[in-house]
């Protein structure tokens, strides 16, 4: 589909065949509105970026960073904040948690920021307060560990400003 003008200036949706849609798109560069329509948030568990019970990321980090940074740059006058969330799992004590999912945010927020990424940040550590497991139970064990792997993690949100402020 496409959107026309007509004579009296209004304009209005026209339907059109795959053929003539792909080759519209052609001349469309790839960053116009992807951004801000489509990745409004990206996640990445923490244990792809820290070990276990640490907030130094790990230099396997920066593969999955380092994508960030590009997709961010690629559009950057459609981002206007970004907000890090860091979470923990429920493993250990909640002020550690809390502390420790703070410092987890910040550590990927000053990685952006090194790596040239200069759009405001706000940084926020959530502890264990918003698990996404259910039925993970048992006393501290590799496997308990295990089974709360998707509670840690840490949440990015582009912000475009229009609608997600």
């Amino acid at each position: 589909m496409k959107i026309t003008q007509i004579a009296d200036h209004t304009f209005r949706p026209l339907i059109v065949n795959e053929t003539e849609g792909e080759e519209a798109l052609r001349n469309i560069k790839r960053t116009s509105n992807i951004l801000n329509r489509y990745v409004a948030q990206v996640k990445f568990d923490t244990d792809s970026l820290f070990a276990f019970d640490s907030a130094r990321l790990m230099p396997s980090a920066s593969r999955a960073l380092d994508k960030l940074v590009r997709d961010i740059k690629s559009c950057p006058s459609q981002i206007k904040h970004i907000q890090i969330i860091g979470h923990t799992d429920r493993i250990g004590d909640k002020a550690y948690n809390q502390k420790l999912s703070l410092k987890r945010a910040r550590a990927v927020a000053d990685y952006l920021a090194k790596r040239g990424v200069a759009i405001p940040m706000d940084v926020e550590g959530r502890g264990s307060s918003e698990p996404v497991t259910r039925n993970c139970r048992g006393r501290f064990s590799s496997k308990l560990i295990e089974c709360l792997q998707p509670d840690r993690r840490v949440v990015v949100n582009l912000l475009n400003g229009a609608n997600n402020d």
